[in-house]
């Protein structure tokens, strides 16, 4: 092989597919035992909602490397920092609650994702925390590619453009 890393990403590949034939498997054999197992291939594979083309093997497969490739640490930040903004926020959490159980009033019978991907209010705190907390491991400079943002010094009266 002329590069080793590629060695070691077609390894995981493979792990990958292999690991979506057992999940297949375990689904087919739960329909018949009425045993529910809880990882999201499962329900991915199980959820009669989906169209077939979002359940096959590489379909599944793109969605286990999106995983693995976004760490964990970066998601987790994100999430732990809006889920502490909220709680430090009863009145925007409520809001949000109030929102969901509307959408969903039944949570085992989840809606689609573009029915949650269209609740406003959901949208507004996920597009927040993403944009407050981006989760980069690495300093991330906040610039407006399209427009010249006018600042101003609120004690001075100092106003510039930063272009």
């Amino acid at each position: 092989m002329l590069i080793p890393e590629i060695e070691v990403f077609l390894t995981l590949m493979k792990t990958i597919y292999s690991r979506i034939s057992v999940v297949r498997e375990e689904t087919t054999n739960e329909l018949k035992t009425d045993s529910l197992s809880k990882t999201i291939f499962h329900s991915l594979i199980r959820n009669q909602n989906l169209p077939e083309a979002e359940k096959s093997d590489k379909r599944l497969a793109d969605q286990a490397s999106v995983l693995l490739g976004g760490r964990t640490d970066t998601t987790a930040s994100t999430l732990a920092y809006t889920t502490y903004h909220l709680l430090s926020n009863p009145r925007i959490l409520k809001k949000l609650r109030d929102e969901l159980i509307s959408a969903i009033p039944d949570p085992q019978d989840m809606p689609p994702l573009n029915k949650l991907e269209a609740l406003p209010f959901l949208t507004a705190i996920v597009q927040e925390g993403i944009r407050l907390h981006p989760g980069a491991s690495i300093r991330q400079e906040r610039v407006a590619l399209d427009e010249d943002l006018l600042y101003e010094d609120r004690k001075t009266g100092m106003k510039w453009f930063d272009s």
